[in-house]
């Protein structure tokens, strides 16, 4: 008995022969090829199309929901029907996939009706390859609608008898190396590319994915304290913030990153022609209405070292950390709740403890006039929201944490009351360490922010005093582009150090002006990461300025037209934005990078949980709170690393976007450098520079 694929008798080919009874030829042929050449039992073969239809979240690759009409093609080598549950060869099944004249064979996958498999499985595959797609094809795949094939039929151009003998060999070679596996990495198994016209035979890595209901195990959220955090993590060195170095991560590369299946997007780029360094780039296309219920949605992810090996390394791990930051993955949330019933005085034995939003910045209510409440609704206290579990230092224990402070995806329609951002993310080794960097980049980026906005005048450090032969490299190259690099400390009321690098054209012109900051114990290090970041930018900051100059000018005029994040980096490129920018400023009499940072003694614990305590101690002398919440997600945790959202209410957001500047209604920005004695008096509402930030 042979069960045909559910998309194929609906979806008929030009010629107007239903691709079902291709299928079936196909699967006649391919069954008794491999019940002739192999001995029973062999492994479950199922064939199916891809590009027809997607499996909604929570559709288990093995199960079908009773009112679909019938089961992809499905059979054993022994040649017995095999439905869910009734599987040979250790429980194998190996999926067939056919796109046009290509056929996926892979990934074998061990499974039970019962208690499920590792995976990945053919699931996880079409998934994957579906988020690959082209903007249009996955748009319409993702619509749920009929699709009909404009041309012939996925594998009817190569005749049946061509295609078995290598199908039946890729089959054969799956199951065997699953059989006689000597190295096996949980979550990751391989799938074979054939072109079905040439033979041609393709292998691509495939991670499990987390929202595949055949594989997932999605476990229930919980406070990070419940896993003993934050934990004794022996340092190997005292002072150190990391516990191995980068190169030392062993990620899984050609999963994350192939043109069939990768789970970090397509279109990765070595950048050839950059000049200053190595960077590597890429795109992830999250969203879809039937994968994750929003539109669809690019983030990027880059790497800039001075090697494309560890650029891409690098480049990776930020697009693991953008991927985990959108929503939670492979876990359930805590619970959806209003805030008031969470902080019920009435019953103090109820109430579980809270982060109140009013504690953070708010958007005003110019804000939420301007959106119409399309997206945006601002935040009351009764209306239901969803929370995930976050740790306080203030309290030493769970706090309960509004789901969009901790991600920064799309939320859903009528709750969301203000745009999230990454900043506060980052990614480590343990979730201390994760922690610990997600904590300096706000420390950076409040210092930046009350800079910006009040126009501060800030010490210069002579470049060339810098020791770190890597940030020279860079600057001398940056100069070799036109630019004049200058760098500051950019440091408010914490004593960490903070450099600001900013580069500036000799001759003023398109790709003018850019900025960007490093924070790190080591001054060293601060220096080179806002080196780096700049230099990073601007290889053809001059050709994009001069591409989007028609998008760009009318910005310098109307500012409530500077809406995306790109447009704050690139507005600084047009010269005429020059005069509006604080930084560099006139020369100054620049001191060397040690004697700045004379006044600063780096914390040398040999624990890095004793370097985090260090750091949030510091930050809560001028913040209410700092609190950690687990980002995660399944494919990081399978790879060694972690990721942290690090929410530090009272210090000042950055946002992008001149209508969602939550700075211009801090306190802070008004009272951080007085109360700092770096001004006589608190900063008045007409010294406040009212201009876009330019941070990249």
């Amino acid at each position: 008995m042979t069960d045909i694929d559910d998309t194929a008798p609906h979806a008929p080919s030009a010629s107007g022969a239903p691709l079902g009874e291709r299928h079936e030829a196909l699967v006649r042929a391919l069954r008794a090829h491999l019940s002739h050449h192999d001995a029973p039992p062999g492994p479950t073969v199922r064939v199916r199309t891809l590009g027809l239809a997607l499996d909604p979240p929570g559709t288990p690759d093995e199960s079908r929901e009773p009112s679909e009409p019938s089961e992809p093609s499905e059979f054993s080598k022994s040649g017995k029907s095999g439905k869910s549950g009734e599987f040979s060869e250790e429980d194998l099944t190996i999926p067939v996939h056919l796109y046009g004249d290509t056929a996926l064979v892979g990934p074998a996958h061990a499974t039970t009706a019962t208690t499920g498999g590792s995976g990945p499985c053919g699931a996880c595959l079409r998934h994957r390859w579906t988020r690959l797609r082209p903007a249009r094809e996955r748009q319409a795949l993702e619509a749920g609608r009929a699709h009909h094939t404009a041309g012939p039929g996925p594998g009817t151009c190569v005749p049946v008898d061509w295609q078995v003998p290598v199908l039946a060999l890729a089959v054969r070679r799956l199951a065997t190396e699953r059989r006689h596996r000597t190295a096996y990495t949980p979550g990751v198994a391989d799938v074979l590319e054939i072109d079905l016209s040439t033979g041609r035979t393709t292998r691509f890595p495939l991670l499990a994915d987390p929202a595949c209901a055949h594989c997932a195990r999605p476990r229930d959220d919980e406070p990070p304290s419940a896993r003993d955090f934050p934990r004794s993590r022996p340092l190997p060195r005292p002072g150190l913030t990391r516990l191995r170095p980068w190169h030392a991560v062993e990620l899984p590369l050609d999963a994350l990153d192939n043109e069939l299946c990768g789970a970090m997007g397509t279109g990765r780029a070595n950048r050839l022609l950059a000049g200053v360094n190595a960077p590597v780039t890429g795109r992830l296309r999250l969203g879809g209405r039937t994968s994750e219920r929003t539109t669809l949605y690019e983030v990027t992810w880059g790497g800039h070292a001075a090697s494309y090996r560890e650029s891409r390394v690098l480049g990776l791990l930020e697009g693991l950390e953008r991927y985990a930051g959108q929503r939670p993955r492979g876990r359930r949330p805590a619970l959806r709740a209003a805030f008031a019933d969470l902080d019920d005085a009435a019953d103090p034995a109820a109430a579980r403890p809270a982060l109140d939003p009013r504690d953070t910045v708010l958007p005003d209510a110019a804000f939420y006039e301007e959106d119409h409440g399309r997206t945006f609704a601002p935040f009351a206290p009764d209306r239901e929201l969803g929370w995930v579990w976050g740790h306080s230092f203030a309290r030493g224990g769970p706090l309960l944490v509004p789901a969009q402070l901790a991600y920064y995806g799309p939320h859903p329609l009528g709750e969301q009351f203000l745009l999230g951002s990454s900043s506060g993310c980052a990614t480590g080794g343990c979730l201390e360490e994760a922690a610990l960097h997600g904590l300096f980049e706000l420390i950076e980026r409040d210092a930046f922010m009350v800079a910006w906005h009040s126009a501060a005048t800030l010490p210069e450090i002579d470049p060339e005093s810098c020791a770190e032969p890597q940030t020279a490299t860079a600057m001398d190259r940056m100069r070799a582009l036109g630019y004049q690099v200058r760098l500051f400390d950019l440091r408010l009321d914490l004593p960490v150090p903070i450099v600001l690098c900013v580069a500036r054209l000799n001759v003023p012109g398109p790709g003018n002006l850019c900025m960007s900051a490093g924070v790190a114990p080591d001054p060293e290090d601060a220096a080179l990461a806002a080196v780096r970041e700049v230099a990073s930018y601007l290889p053809g900051f001059a050709q994009r300025v001069e591409r989007d100059a028609d998008e760009l000018r009318p910005l310098v005029d109307d500012y409530s037209a500077v809406t995306e994040l790109d447009h704050h980096g690139a507005l600084y490129g047009l010269p005429e934005m020059a005069e509006r920018s604080p930084f560099p400023g006139p020369p100054t009499t620049p001191r060397p990078l040690r004697e700045t940072f004379a006044d600063w003694s780096p914390p040398r614990h040999t624990d890095l949980r004793d370097q985090l305590l260090h750091y949030t101690d510091l930050v809560r002398t001028v913040a209410r709170d700092v609190v950690v919440v687990d980002q995660t997600c399944p494919e990081q945790r399978s790879a060694g690393v972690r990721t942290a959202s690090v929410i530090a209410p009272g210090l000042v957001p950055i946002d992008f976007g001149w209508s969602y500047q939550r700075v211009l209604r801090s306190e802070r920005l008004r009272t951080a450098a007085w109360r700092a004695g770096k001004r006589s008096a608190p900063l008045g509402e007409d010294e406040i520079h009212r201009h876009p930030h330019p941070f990249l």
